[in-house]
């Protein structure tokens, strides 16, 4: 049996959070041959996932081109569509290429009547993205067989990142703290003041000593790192610039983890490591936070003090102190 997935996104945390649903389908479906179309730019996130047989990248404007053979490749397709997208021209392209295609309602009855299975659009406020993406699954009465992202680093990538770690000045810290202290650009409002980083270093130095950073972000982000790293007193790997693979790879190296909600803060989520993570109301943890976690500390807003904020200064709520509490509940078991 041959099943295609579909989901183009070029969000880091929207392309991880897909892979539950990928593991159901595998688990439902265990000797089947599973192909995932994805964005060029996250393709690499799926690589060395073993419920993924073949990735290929689509976008789509490309899907529009594509599929007109009239050979139906696929014996059943999944086209996972963000709770807010309309475009109906991946699931279009799907029809094309496989025998049955399972898809949210796509508001046109035409297409609706060639789905073999509609799921239901539902991303109330009680839905987690997550749920939301099983609900394709459900629609084949199929439960979920985990609901953890995956993200999987090859045995070559761990050593390559051992090594600059080796070489880093972090080499020889007991207690590696990772930092990811921006997210989109888009959605800035969800960043924690930089300042209050800078606060939260002070009151860490206080408590711990041999402790190491590694600052975690895009190229766009060295220059905002470098000067956080600046005011540290303690040693520093700035990782920002560094491939998503990489950047998967360092994440096993971590004692800790301390960040926004963010793309990267989902690829941790891989991982066991304990996280500390702020969210914003916007984007609460309900939604978007890890499921099943192990050592998952959440930090919200209080309600009572953003009622008369506007959503720009509500991470500011915040305080420094309130996250180095959580920082200190989550090394507990890392130092002894």
């Amino acid at each position: 049996m041959k099943i295609l997935v579909i989901h183009v996104s070029s969000r880091i945390g929207d392309s991880l959070l897909v892979t539950p649903l990928i593991e159901t389908i595998k688990h439902k479906f265990k000797n089947c041959k599973l192909s995932l179309f994805a964005h060029k730019r996250m393709h690499v996130l799926f690589q060395n996932n073993s419920d993924i047989d073949d990735i290929d990248v689509i976008s789509v404007k490309r899907s529009k081109y594509k599929g007109w053979s009239f050979i139906k490749k696929f014996d059943l397709a999944f086209v996972v569509i963000g709770p807010e997208e309309t475009d109906t021209s991946l699931i279009k392209y799907a029809l094309r290429v496989s025998k049955k295609v399972v898809s949210y309602d796509s508001n046109s009855q035409k297409i609706n009547k060639r789905l073999y299975k509609i799921a239901t659009k539902d991303f109330s406020k009680n839905t987690h993205i997550i749920d939301y993406y099983h609900s394709l699954t459900g629609a084949l009465k199929i439960n979920p067989s985990g609901k953890r992202v995956r993200f999987n680093s090859s045995t070559s990538e761990l050593f390559s990142m051992q090594k600059v770690i080796a070489s880093s000045a972090i080499k020889d810290c007991k207690v590696v703290l990772g930092l990811k202290i921006t997210s989109l650009s888009s959605k800035s409002y969800r960043d924690w003041p930089f300042n209050n980083f800078i606060e939260l270093s002070y009151l860490i130095g206080k408590e711990y000593s041999d402790i190491g950073f590694v600052m975690l972000g895009g190229l766009d982000e060295f220059d905002k790192l470098e000067k956080l790293s600046n005011k540290l007193d303690f040693p520093v790997l700035n990782l920002s610039g560094a491939s998503l693979r990489e950047i998967g790879s360092a994440i096993n190296f971590l004692d800790l983890y301390i960040g926004v909600d963010t793309g990267f803060t989902h690829l941790v989520s891989s991982s066991d490591v304990p996280m500390v993570v702020l969210y914003h109301p916007l984007n609460p943890k309900e939604k978007y936070g890890p499921i099943n976690h192990p050592d998952f500390h959440p930090i919200d807003c209080l309600e009572e003090l953003i009622i008369n904020t506007d959503k720009e200064n509500m991470m500011a709520t915040i305080g420094p102190e309130q996250v180095f509490e959580k920082i200190s509940l989550a090394l507990t078991g890392v130092i002894k």
